[in-house]
């Protein structure tokens, strides 16, 4: 089987299931497909938002993140408002997401923080940014990530 037919098919499973061929277990979340064993568990904070495009829920971080000392860049997040499911699940098993979902309510913005300064203040998001803290959750990063 050729790997865009493994591309193919995994875009077909549901989003962040493991597609098994042969001895290797393959995350659609990539269309490289990089084995689910290259990639790194971690800790997640993600927060949750009410903004009108993500530049503006990235503004409000990094401005929230500045008040405290701590300077982010748009590598140390990732600000998803578009289809969400598809986009939380290359972090988070399908469990996860829908927890995280659930906890998003009406905000339409949700921001995963990767492993930074920021991902260590234990008091972000201060009060007044317009953000708050669904939770830290356990996911998965790609080594390069």
């Amino acid at each position: 089987m050729m790997l865009r037919d493994l591309c193919a098919r995994a875009s077909h499973k549901a989003q962040g299931m493991a597609l098994n061929y042969g001895n290797n277990s393959y995350n659609q979340s990539t269309c490289g497909l990089q084995p689910l064993s290259a990639r790194q568990n971690t800790i997640l904070p993600v927060l949750a938002g009410d903004f009108e495009n993500q530049p503006k829920a990235f503004d409000a971080l990094a401005y929230a993140s500045k008040t405290m000392g701590i300077m982010v860049g748009a590598w140390d997040v990732d600000v998803i408002r578009e289809v969400p499911h598809v986009r939380l699940a290359h972090y988070f098993r399908p469990a996860i997401v829908a927890r995280i979902q659930t906890l998003q309510g009406e905000d339409n913005t949700v921001i995963v923080i990767k492993p930074s300064a920021l991902s260590a203040a234990p008091m972000f998001p201060p009060d007044g940014s317009g953000l708050r803290l669904l939770g830290r959750f356990a996911g998965m990063l790609e080594p390069d990530a």
